[in-house]
């Protein structure tokens, strides 16, 4: 079980141990979509590539705001101390992208990529990149 401090504690066996809470999913549609993409191919990667292409199609201008609703909704901005790592996908390539407070992406935008449910909400800037649902990779990530 992980500690306040965010350090490992350890069991009556002396193993460590480490608990951490998942949280997936995202909107019915789409995870319906992303099961329905995923199920199709093969290989996963291109299928997060399909979903990248696709959720490319989305303009922008159809979400105005979409960043700062989801801040509103953030009861804090920063990192928390303890470990919090956000997945989101990388919408050009398909590799999962894995944010924390040591990666230098603000928390609202690492959740407001992590969020964004391809053909529902557009893409996410974070530096050079776009990002889409982490969900569309795993809904679990654990």
């Amino acid at each position: 079980m992980t500690r306040g401090d965010g350090s490992a504690a350890r069991s009556e066996t002396g193993r460590t141990e480490t608990t951490a809470l998942v949280l997936a999913g995202g909107g019915v549609a789409g995870i319906a979509w992303e099961i329905g993409v995923l199920a199709l191919t093969p290989d996963p990667l291109a299928a997060r590539r399909a979903a990248g292409e696709f959720a490319r199609e989305v303009e922008p201008d159809g979400a105005p705001g979409r960043g700062s609703t989801v801040s509103a909704r953030l009861p804090v901005h920063e990192w928390p101390h303890v470990p919090l790592r956000i997945t989101a996908v990388d919408a050009h390539t398909g590799e999962v992208a894995v944010f924390d407070g040591h990666t230098g992406v603000a928390l609202d935008d690492a959740v407001t990529a992590s969020c964004a449910v391809p053909g529902v909400w557009p893409v996410v800037p974070i530096g050079d990149r776009v990002y889409i649902d982490g969900g569309v990779a795993s809904l679990a990530h654990a």
